[in-house]
């Protein structure tokens, strides 16, 4: 079970065909792309994932540290508190005494929500719901298209058949309703429908994309015609997360500044106002 679906897939393959050493250089080849792109995804994430950790952890200090110095502070001055410094004290003061218990009821819900995405119907509707955001819907169907695209050139390379290959292609992806769409083109081309033609009717690419297989299968050059709509997706893909990352990353320091600016001037609000009943 721990082998990926394809790697047998493509073992058949070279056992059928004789030629084993080229289709395992083939399936190489595959690896290698296949972790450039997960690697550059990954690179663009580190940052924002760095950004977002800070904003977590100094939000954390606040409540559990900082705020609590000072409710220890007013509970010793018999002026009424701010309605916004009563309901920040009382937060601050539930997750202080309860850390460990809000530190397992995180542990419980990360272990429910596994548990609860091995489904297969629970993992359609979190994909569902995440290709509904509109800047990361576009992508994710660019970033997976250009991934099945790529193993779909390989394996058709390796000398698989169209039907099986598509299906391998299928198990291959990690996006479960993209690879609902290719097991259904799968069955259309199975009986009788073109490539683009079955393409087209689940939706599986955009309309450039599909011309260019249209035009892979009518010439013969298929494999090439894939793997340049891989190259385009990849290109895209890479452009689209770095725009998206232009806006995150000063969000998020946005953000940070807001919560913790508003933490501050909520703890403050009690001198503010006896300054003011003094003045």
């Amino acid at each position: 079970p721990e082998i990926p679906k394809i790697y047998p897939s493509f073992l058949s393959v070279g056992e059928t065909s004789g030629n084993m050493a080229e289709v395992i250089r083939r399936y190489v080849n595959y690896l290698k792309l296949a972790d450039s792109i997960r690697q550059k995804a990954i690179n663009a994430l580190i940052y924002p994932l760095i950004l977002l950790t800070v904003v977590i952890a100094v939000v954390i200090f606040l409540l559990t540290y900082v705020v609590p110095s000072f409710a220890e502070i007013y509970t010793n001055n018999s002026s009424e508190l701010p309605f916004a410094t009563v309901i920040l004290i009382k937060i601050a003061t539930f997750l202080r005494n309860n850390i460990a218990l809000a530190g397992v009821a995180v542990i419980c819900l990360a272990a429910v929500s596994k548990i609860l995405l091995k489904t297969s119907a629970n993992k359609i509707r979190l994909w569902k719901l995440m290709l509904a955001v509109p800047l990361l819907k576009d992508i994710l169907n660019r970033y997976f298209t250009a991934q099945a695209a790529k193993t779909f050139a390989l394996v058709l390379e390796s000398g698989m058949p169209l039907v099986p290959a598509l299906y391998v292609v299928s198990d291959s992806v990690a996006n479960p309703v993209l690879e609902q769409k290719l097991k259904k083109a799968a069955v259309k081309i199975k009986e009788g429908s073109g490539i683009a033609g079955a393409f087209a009717s689940v939706g599986v690419m955009d309309a450039l994309s599909l011309q260019m297989v249209h035009v892979g299968e009518s010439t013969g050059s298929l494999e090439e015609m894939l793997m340049a709509i891989s190259d385009l997706y990849d290109e895209e893909s890479a452009q689209l997360i770095s725009r998206t990352l232009v806006f995150i990353e000063p969000l998020l320091m946005l953000i940070m500044g807001a919560v913790v600016g508003a933490i501050v001037i909520i703890m403050y609000l009690p001198i503010f106002y006896l300054g003011n009943s003094i003045g």
